[in-house]
């Protein structure tokens, strides 16, 4: 037997620690955030929210099902994506809230998991819902004559905070009223502070009064159905005179200072023209004069009245045989500066040359009776000027010509343009056009170039463009245009109206523009056109000014 040395016996000796003790691993469970709003929730509809979940423990987490509070009337559900969470894993928390109508709610979630760990959220919301209103809340249509129709406008306006579905509008009473909404079809949907239009419509059918009742149905939880009267009255055609306004004529543009005449037609199939009493009446100048139309219904103001500015001319007519009807007409009248020139004119034995300025190579073709500007020949200039000058405020010119093919250059232009005699107002050739660069001349001109300069940055085709003088420049883009060179007649039509250009090409408007820095001035009104090293033949058939007012 193997015996051990007691001096080679060792102690074995177990230090006692009061803190040691084994850890068990766990789970831990934090929820992000934790106070959730939903804010507002139109009735009936879902509100989501997602809280995160997760467990930042040493061990999975399971939960159990979360123990949900509502203090209101509204409903809210909890799912968790995910039934176990393992360390380190994060998961999603959905809360639905569906309020149940106008209302507050509140309320709490619990989430817990199996080992007994818990984490409250805070929830709360809003249900509401729209509030749909009429205005007027009522419509009478007055009086018809039977046959005749009226609209009127209902203005359905939510004043609440969520949307109102409108789903019918009907009319229950007399079948002459009509209800539609303004634009599109039903059902329509108003959102909340907005305003949808519907037409009411009355045709008189009959001579006793008439009413019904509008029903709007929606979805409004205060009032699913909105309730407007609708009245009306209705007279024989007879019972009312009627009256229509013929000079001055509905939007005429007349001069300061120009007079005209008041006539008028008023006519009533029961009552004898002496018993209609017309009032002419101006909105400057008060009353303008009472008249009786004659036998045939024509009333004729013997003085005439005189333009004083923008105004309104209303013809009255009254039933003096005891009836309370009448019937009015009101036409405006737009003031402007005194017509400075009307006047066609054509190239034939009836043209009158001692009002026109011709230039350069212009002259007039007796076989043709036209006017041609320059024929095909290089570096011809010719022009066409009014002789007096005019304030070129506002001016219409229209012009027929016809660009008869060479070897393609340059093209015409139409002028306004001051500092020279108009005989003297003749410039450069080519592609200045026989306008540009005249020592003194101001002013510009509305080119129709038929050939591309690459020093003028001209597009490649044939164009239009607003161009300053005397310098010559494009102001704005120039309009390119088919082909111009083919002999065929085009009308060119310029209209200016204190600083804005308006061209059309064949009645299509092609070009507008603006006048830089535009102040009205005295000048001359003209036509002109070049050739250069290239050349064209370039024609005028009709030449149409009108300045002033038209």
């Amino acid at each position: 037997m193997l015996r051990l040395s007691p001096s080679l016996v060792l102690p074995l000796v177990l230090s006692g620690c009061s803190d040691f003790k084994v850890t068990e691993l766990e789970p831990r469970l934090s929820v992000t955030p934790q106070v959730v709003d939903f804010g507002a929730v139109p009735a009936g509809t879902e509100g989501i929210a997602q809280v995160g979940v997760v467990n930042s423990g040493a061990a999975p987490l399971t939960f159990v099902d979360p123990i949900i509070t509502v203090d209101g009337l509204g409903s809210l559900t909890a799912v968790l994506d995910r039934p176990t969470l393992e360390p380190g894993d994060a998961g999603t928390l959905t809360l639905t809230y569906i309020p149940a109508g106008e209302e507050s709610d509140a309320g709490t979630v619990l989430v817990g998991d199996t080992t007994g760990l818990r984490e409250e959220v805070v929830w709360s919301g809003t249900g509401v819902v729209g509030w749909l209103q009429a205005a007027p809340s009522a419509l009478d249509f007055g009086s018809l004559l039977v046959g005749e129709s009226a609209e009127q406008v209902l203005a359905l306006t939510n004043t609440g905070l969520a949307s109102v579905t409108v789903d019918a509008l009907t009319v229950d009473g007399d079948a002459g009223f009509t209800a539609a909404p303004m634009s599109g079809g039903l059902p329509f949907t108003i959102p909340a502070g907005s305003t949808t239009v519907a037409w009411v419509t009355y045709t008189a059918d009959a001579l006793d009064p008439a009413a019904a009742t509008l029903a709007i149905h929606s979805d409004d939880p205060h009032a699913d159905t909105l309730i407007v009267p609708l009245t009306a009255n209705t007279e024989a055609p007879n019972n009312r005179p009627v009256i229509s306004l013929l000079s001055p004529a509905d939007g005429d543009t007349l001069s300061i200072g120009q007079a005209y005449t008041l006539r008028a037609y008023a006519l009533d199939a029961e009552t004898p023209s002496e018993d209609l009493e017309v009032t002419f009446s101006s909105a400057l100048q008060g009353t303008l004069g009472v008249v009786h139309p004659d036998a045939s219904g024509e009333a004729l103001l013997d003085a005439t009245a005189t333009v004083l500015g923008d105004d309104v001319i209303t013809a009255t007519v009254v039933d003096l045989d005891g009836g309370n009807n009448a019937d009015s007409a009101a036409i405006f009248v737009t003031d402007c500066m005194e017509l400075s020139w009307d006047r066609s004119e054509t190239f034939d034995s009836t043209f009158d040359d001692s009002l026109f300025a011709m230039d350069g190579t212009a002259y007039v073709d007796d076989t043709t009776q036209e006017l041609v500007l320059t024929d095909n020949v290089a570096w011809n200039a010719g022009a066409i000027y009014l002789r007096a000058p005019i304030l070129l405020q506002r001016f219409h010119v229209a012009v027929d010509f016809h660009i008869d093919l060479g070897t393609g250059a340059d093209g015409m232009a139409i002028v306004a343009a001051t500092g020279a005699d108009p005989e003297d107002m003749l410039g450069h050739t080519g592609e200045q056009l026989g306008v540009g660069a005249i020592s003194g001349v101001t002013g510009f001109a509305i080119e129709v170039d038929v050939h591309s300069n690459g020093s003028r940055s001209d597009p490649s085709a044939d164009h239009i463009a607003l161009v300053s003088l005397p310098d010559y420049q494009h102001v704005g883009t120039p309009a390119e245009v088919d082909d111009l060179e083919t002999g065929e007649p085009h009308e060119l039509i310029v209209d200016f109206d204190e600083g804005i250009v308006e061209v059309s090409l064949d009645g299509t408007v092609v070009l507008t523009e603006t006048v830089p820095d535009w102040v009205e001035f005295e000048g001359y009104l003209g036509a002109t056109a070049a050739t250069g090293s290239l050349y064209d033949r370039h024609v005028l058939g009709r030449w149409d000014v009108l300045t002033g007012c038209w």
